[in-house]
């Protein structure tokens, strides 16, 4: 534990992260959650989920890595925050 971080579960993210990151946004990931929300009418219809998914993503492994190298988890939880009250409020239905 590093500053309240899990430093096991970081290093599974940052694995998933640098040696998977295609498969973690699109075939079983993110991407497949959000079209999903998409075809269930959960989310507004003309947003484009590879798209979304890899803004998602992006933010999260730059707080991730914020959050690691600045050992400081507040990177993370802030954007984990904005990706709930922005993102994810501007495209529910």
């Amino acid at each position: 534990m590093l500053n309240g971080i899990n430093l096991d579960k970081l290093g599974k993210y940052v694995e998933l992260i640098t040696e998977k990151p295609v498969e973690a946004i699109s075939s079983y990931g993110l991407s497949v959650i959000i079209q999903n929300g998409i075809d269930n009418n959960e989310i507004i219809n003309n947003i484009d989920s590879a798209s979304c998914a890899g803004n998602i993503y992006s933010m999260i492994e730059g707080a991730i890595f914020l959050s690691f190298t600045q050992d400081n988890k507040e990177y993370l939880d802030n954007i984990l925050q904005h990706i709930d009250t922005s993102i994810i409020n501007r495209i529910k239905i």
